[in-house]
């Protein structure tokens, strides 16, 4: 998607230069359309194989149960989704010379909106996150870990 951006802030700038903005405009509705598309095959796919992609990760039978039982693969599929399309609108507002303005909405979002949200999600919310079983699993990995150390020495 960073690729599509850049071409869309080169394409609208050069034709907004160029004294055509109605060709910038088309071309804002082609690459937003493009974005939308891919992200919503790749949500698509991540919704539909969120066994396999846990697979690609980890052969824990234990691991991949877990993973792919919980709730945040739709919203795993909603991030993907959005981050598809922000950073078109961000090339698109670099090439129309509205890079003060894309800074400012950039920081406010990632930063004053995002990362609460993130804390939020993250820290306060159930979403089907096995956190005993990955407290358990750390615990016995390090037991095990200071089991080899006493052997060793």
């Amino acid at each position: 998607m960073l690729g599509l951006s850049t071409a869309a802030s080169v394409r609208v700038s050069n034709e907004l230069g160029a004294g055509h903005p109605r060709v910038a405009k088309f071309s804002v509705l082609v690459v937003n359309g493009t974005s939308i598309l891919i992200s919503i095959v790749f949500s698509t796919i991540i919704l539909i194989f969120r066994v396999g992609l846990s697979k690609l990760f980890t052969s824990d039978a234990e691991v991949i149960d877990a993973v792919s039982n919980m709730n945040m693969f739709p919203l795993l599929a909603i991030s993907v989704f959005l981050n598809g399309i922000q950073p078109i609108l961000s090339g698109v507002a670099i090439g129309s010379g509205w890079q003060g303005l894309v800074t400012y909405v950039n920081l406010a979002t990632y930063y004053i909106i995002g990362l609460p949200i993130g804390c939020g999600l993250g820290f306060k919310t159930n979403l089907g996150v096995a956190v005993t079983k990955a407290t358990n699993r750390l615990k016995r990995s390090v037991n095990e870990e200071n089991l080899e150390l006493i052997v060793d020495v």
